[in-house]
């Protein structure tokens, strides 16, 4: 009986976040800003950060989006950031070597205005924020792959949150790692 109530109770859990995954819907001007459970629940590892810096690269990119107006729109130039986590919210980091802390994490892509037509958030160099992450990390050193980790690399799975002790409790809680996505 101990094994079908706790499969019982797992289920019920999943089956809450699914319900608030299903019902939860973005502001109507945006389909990519979404409620603070929703990004948590979809992201692979949430993290609790502060911006380092922006990669000098830019990826520039340009909008198919025209909805039928003549002319062309500009490329819009995204770029990364260098995180430095403080906490995992959600999900396994790597540590550094020295014990001191999480490796640094690049996360991308960013734009220097809010990019709501095709999904990217600006974010703000020294400001600390909850950033949702996709996948597991790919580690990268000066732009190679290597045996030496010294960053991972990852994407957004959705737009990072202001960091507040309400944002960081509510992303933590929202974080079911055992339920299907």
């Amino acid at each position: 009986m101990d094994v079908a109530s706790t499969v019982v109770k797992t289920l019920v859990v999943c089956l809450a976040v699914w319900i608030v995954l299903g019902s939860t819907d973005a502001t109507p001007d945006s389909p990519c800003v979404q409620d603070i459970p929703s990004r948590a629940a979809r992201a692979d590892i949430v993290v609790d950060g502060r911006v380092r810096g922006r990669h000098s690269n830019p990826v520039w990119y340009s909008s198919a989006g025209g909805g039928g107006t003549r002319g062309t729109h500009a490329p819009l130039s995204y770029f990364n950031i260098t995180v430095r986590p403080r906490r995992v919210l959600k999900g396994w980091l790597q540590r550094a070597h020295d014990g001191a802390g999480y490796l640094p994490v690049v996360v991308g892509p960013f734009a220097l205005d809010e990019d709501r037509v095709n999904c990217v958030p600006a974010v703000a160099v020294g400001a600390r924020y909850v950033i949702f992450l996709r996948g597991n990390g790919s580690t990268v050193s000066g732009g190679r792959m290597t045996a030496q980790s010294t960053t991972l690399f990852f994407q957004l799975s959705g737009f990072p949150a202001a960091y507040t002790s309400e944002t960081a409790s509510l992303a933590r809680q929202y974080s079911c790692t055992g339920c299907s996505k």
